[in-house]
């Protein structure tokens, strides 16, 4: 079993290895005035934030409330 892992272990830094082998073509615009990307969309970010909100909500909605939910058997002889 530790010949297994330490075979795949290899393996893994193997593939770490070639893949850090290609060299990164970046490619970077400064051009401010240019009116596609983000910042055009401000929309996006109304929407972004609304769905934050929905999600925080929904995860804190039941905290706090120990609600005890009581049961009367009635046994008939």
């Amino acid at each position: 079993m530790k010949k297994l892992n330490t075979a795949l272990a290899l393996a893994f830094m193997n593939v770490m290895a070639f893949a850090q082998e290609k060299a990164v073509d970046a490619n970077v615009d400064l051009n401010v005035n240019h009116d596609s990307g983000g910042g055009s969309f401000p929309w996006m970010y109304i929407v972004g934030g609304i769905v934050l909100l929905v999600i925080i909500l929904a995860l804190l909605n039941g905290r706090g409330s120990d609600r005890t939910i009581e049961r009367t058997t009635v046994v008939k002889d």
